[in-house]
């Protein structure tokens, strides 16, 4: 009875956890706001999303891209750095999608660095901190319940002045209704990319090299 007892009290702890969480996530989406005046910065970072083997971006994609073309012509940064790879070995990746989006919106070549082998938020993260330099003013751009779990991944990696922006507040289905299986998991992302983040960091710190791709 008493290992019984030991895996009802980890399951409810655990079903306690993952309730709380999808609530601060839900609710950190359907509240945050952008605030009304332009934020300065010296990086605009996008966040990649879903791309096809044809290099095409989708809708969450092309509306981050938008949000970040939006902000460049209205001088919230010079540059922005568009992160993200490809589902397909060769394809186009996530991140020259979104630039072309912005190019068409306006943003010149010049001011555009493109980060296109990551495939996870942490990897988005991690590869994008060593293209902007000494800069760690940063406007990160995702969707609102994205937008969390986005500045916890940067801040691990050194970025912590950042200011968040968000491109929607919530993935939609076709018929506009919330696509609450995107809040299912991005709830068990956070917890999950926290571990990941951890043993990565361990890693690190005893000498291990060449484990980038564990944070894929």
């Amino acid at each position: 009875m008493g290992v019984i007892n030991v895996l009802r009290r980890g399951l409810l702890i655990a079903a306690f956890v993952y309730a709380a969480t999808f609530a601060a996530v839900t609710v950190f989406a359907a509240t945050f706001q952008n605030t009304s005046t332009v934020p300065q910065a010296d990086v605009i970072v996008c966040l990649g999303a879903g791309v096809s083997d044809l290099g095409v971006i989708d809708h969450a994609a092309t509306e981050r891209a938008k949000t970040c073309a939006g902000l460049f012509t209205a001088g919230a940064a010079p540059r922005v750095l568009f992160t993200g790879g490809n589902d397909v070995l060769g394809a186009p990746s996530a991140a020259r999608g979104m630039s072309v989006v912005a190019i068409r919106l306006g943003v010149p070549q010049s001011a555009i660095i493109l980060e296109e082998n990551s495939h996870s938020t942490l990897q988005n993260a991690l590869f994008s901190a060593p293209m902007m330099g000494l800069s760690d003013d940063i406007i990160l751009v995702t969707e609102g319940f994205h937008l969390p779990r986005s500045k916890a991944s940067f801040a691990g990696f050194g970025m912590w002045n950042t200011t968040l922006w968000v491109s929607e507040p919530f993935r939609r289905n076709t018929d506009g209704t919330i696509n609450w299986k995107m809040i299912h998991r991005e709830t068990l992302a956070v917890w999950f990319n926290l571990g990941r983040y951890g043993v990565w960091k361990a890693a690190k710190t005893i000498g291990l090299t060449n484990i980038d791709h564990w944070l894929a």
